[in-house]
């Protein structure tokens, strides 16, 4: 190659060598990764949406109440696999399901980069980059499926590199095999999915691809992704509602919500949502990764790379939209997806920054700069939550929960040491007493609930989220029955901000002098 020749991304090397070299350096990625989040995950049961897989993996409950689309077959069958080991808190195990694939995704991005670049320290930029990126590593900590989706979703590009180089099709039936896999972990993997069949489309157009490949990439694609359309199936066979069960499948909703197909396709965009998605974003990447991955954003390919590239660049431009507008409450677990692009885009970028810098003293300082950009985020992490608390920055936003410091829960990633969510459930226990009810909500019962079942407590209490019991296989609560144990003088201790999922009839009273527990009576 002649001196000062244009090269995008990478310097040519052959297959052989840049595998040589990818496997051991992703590797070593991944095994850092997962010492680091072995040390950070959560020791037992959390709150919320973590709280409620927790639970319905315990009681083997696939299919989730608030519709098919929050049921992740996948993840909950590898989490049950997980229940099988011999040791440890079953919670804690479920997380390092989350840990173990958080890692996973970090080892084999770091071998995509050394293919892409044959260069092995943009492999451990880009693997650090994405390691401290606040929601993955979060996500990492907790029982979550974004971590075994990203784990996929990055698979599916390595195969596709395959596919990219060498043109042959067997990598592309497995680029489908993986999606089908991804599908069965979460319907985010439908964004990469469109850009998928687009290519398979241009492929079959342009002729360079076999009809019978086509059979072979949807063959798989079903395969993979039969724990999903399995449930799918099962769900319209005992409910005979089609509408409903494609609203479920796509967008949930149930017996609990309404689903979120607004949410998801809506195309109403304020400025308080930009607002709220770009703060997610900074806070992900609170140093100069952002301006460095969008440089990569800009850098050509050459040759076969061109059709990984374009791809790639597709599926960035596909899953920013969505997230960026997508209107939930728990935005920032949306960011998992992108903080992979953007470690990919960052890793590529840096290493062109450093092909061109010539001089040693400019080489140095661009290293400089990035030691400092690897070691910004982790103390952003330590310093935000103490100067937010200070500033009572946050107050009004959320409900705060007894025994939870809101401030770490939410903008601190690692959750060693939490027990606040075991602490509240045994205070909720000890309060409602031997035959008592506990009504709580979504944040909470199935946090408690878990905690009632693999650690006991007082002997008969019944917990319900909203009027649905978990611990005993009975009818929802009525209005009738609550009246009838109140006045018989049985206990009824609830959760504040439950009366927002019951809608209490007028004989009720809430005693709502205590902030955090709520009483119940009636009327004469």
């Amino acid at each position: 190659m002649r001196q000062g020749s244009e090269v995008a991304v990478s310097e040519p090397a052959p297959p052989s060598e840049q595998q040589h070299r990818s496997w051991p350096t992703g590797l070593l990625c991944g095994a850092l990764a997962l010492v680091i989040y072995t040390a950070s995950v959560s020791p037992g049961v959390e709150w919320q949406d973590p709280g409620r897989h927790q639970y319905r993996i315990l009681t083997g409950q696939m299919e989730h109440p608030c519709g098919l689309a929050l049921s992740h077959p996948l993840h909950f069958r590898l989490a049950r696999l997980a229940l099988a080991l011999p040791f440890g808190e079953p919670a804690w195990r479920m997380n390092m399901v989350s840990a173990i694939c958080g890692a996973a995704a970090i080892g084999v991005l770091a071998a995509l980069v050394v293919r892409l670049t044959n260069r092995r320290p943009a492999a451990f930029l880009a693997a650090g980059v994405l390691l401290v990126a606040h929601s993955y590593w979060q996500m990492s900590c907790t029982t979550e499926t974004y971590t075994l989706a990203a784990t996929l979703m990055v698979c599916e590009w390595l195969a596709l590199l395959q596919y990219a180089r060498t043109g042959r099709p067997q990598w592309l039936v497995l680029v489908f095999a993986l999606n089908g896999l991804h599908i069965a972990n979460h319907l985010l993997g439908l964004i990469p999915l469109a850009t998928y069949g687009v290519l398979l489309i241009e492929r079959s157009l342009r002729r360079k691809l076999h009809p019978g490949w086509l059979l072979a990439c949807a063959a798989v694609w079903i395969a993979g992704s039969a724990p999903y359309w399995t449930m799918v199936l099962d769900f319209y066979a005992r409910t005979h509602d089609l509408r409903d069960t494609l609203h479920s499948t796509f967008f949930g909703g149930g017996a609990e919500y309404g689903g979120w197909a607004q949410a998801a396709v809506g195309l109403n965009l304020s400025a308080s949502q930009l607002k709220i998605a770009f703060l997610s974003l900074g806070y992900n990447f609170p140093s100069l990764t952002l301006l460095i991955a969008a440089l990569g954003l800009l850098l050509p390919m050459q040759g076969s790379l061109k059709l990984f590239r374009w791809v790639l660049l597709a599926q960035t431009v596909l899953m920013t939209v969505f997230v960026m507008r997508y209107r939930i409450a728990d935005l920032y677990t949306f960011f998992v997806p992108l903080d992979v692009m953007v470690a990919l885009w960052f890793g590529l970028s840096a290493a062109w920054i450093w092909r061109r810098l010539r001089s040693l003293t400019a080489r140095r300082a661009f290293a400089v700069l990035l030691a400092v950009n690897a070691v910004l985020p982790p103390l952003v992490y330590v310093a935000f939550p103490i100067l937010a608390r200070q500033g009572e920055w946050m107050e009004g936003r959320w409900l705060h929960r007894p025994h939870r410091d809101e401030y770490n829960h939410f903008f601190r990633p690692w959750l060693r040491g939490d027990h606040s969510a075991a602490k509240f459930a045994c205070e909720a226990l000890e309060r409602t007493g031997p035959g008592g009810w506990l009504l709580g909500e979504s944040t909470t019962a199935p946090t408690t609930a878990y905690w009632y079942l693999v650690h006991g407590g007082p002997p008969g209490v019944q917990i319900f989220n909203g009027r649905v019991c978990l611990t005993a296989d009975r009818p929802d609560l009525s209005d009738e029955e609550l009246v009838e144990f109140v006045r018989a003088g049985g206990n009824v201790v609830i959760i504040a901000g439950v009366c927002t999922e019951i809608m209490w009839s007028p004989g009720f009273t809430l005693d709502q002098s205590d902030e955090y527990w709520w009483r119940i009576s009636t009327s004469p």
